[in-house]
């Protein structure tokens, strides 16, 4: 059934003289699989995972402080948010130098923040399995998603989440550093 005799059977369909598009849709063609979106998914999947093989340890670190949520979500949305807003702009104002460069940090933001709940969900999931795997199943799970419109929210949810966990990942315990920075001599505590 194409979405025009959709449409029809469900009275939004819009007259031939019309100039708008009606809202449903829009809203209809944005979540058509086309091969776009699928090579959008993939590369999503393609850099969360290669966030993970590039900072293993950080990547870590960053799943252990998903367990303070709040923190991470606001961290992550203050680092997003104003890449978001200025590349919204620039794209607004047809501005063209620039846009490649915050495209591509928007993306990759958002894939390390997707990577790292993804590997919190896979650690649930998987805890007897390696990190590839965890975080693999992870992204299984919340990519998936991405084909409906309940997918936005929880890419709206996660990105941030995760991105303000990788982000504040490389800090740790001052007492696990000092510990750590020690020579380790057989017999002496």
């Amino acid at each position: 059934m194409t979405p025009d005799l959709l449409l029809d059977a469900l009275g939004l369909a819009a007259e031939p003289w019309s100039v708008s598009v009606r809202p449903a849709a829009r809203l209809m063609g944005w979540f058509a699989l086309d091969g776009g979106h699928v090579g959008a998914l993939l590369a999503l999947v393609g850099v969360a995972l290669l966030v993970l093989m590039l900072a293993p340890r950080r990547h870590a670190h960053a799943v252990d402080r998903l367990a303070r949520p709040v923190r991470s979500l606001l961290l992550g949305l203050l680092a997003l948010v104003p890449i978001a807003l200025l590349l919204g702009l620039l794209l607004s104002r047809g501005i063209v130098i620039g846009r490649g460069l915050l495209a591509t940090l928007l993306c990759a933001a958002v894939a390390a923040g997707v990577s790292v709940c993804a590997r919190g969900l896979g650690e649930r999931a998987l805890p007897e399995h390696g990190p590839l795997a965890q975080t693999a199943v992870g992204l299984l799970g919340l990519v998936l998603p991405l084909a409906a419109p309940i997918g936005l929210v929880v890419l709206a949810v996660a990105a941030p989440l995760g991105l303000g966990a990788f982000l504040s990942g490389w800090r740790t315990a001052p007492a696990q550093a000092q510990a750590d920075r020690r020579p380790k001599r057989p017999g002496l505590r």
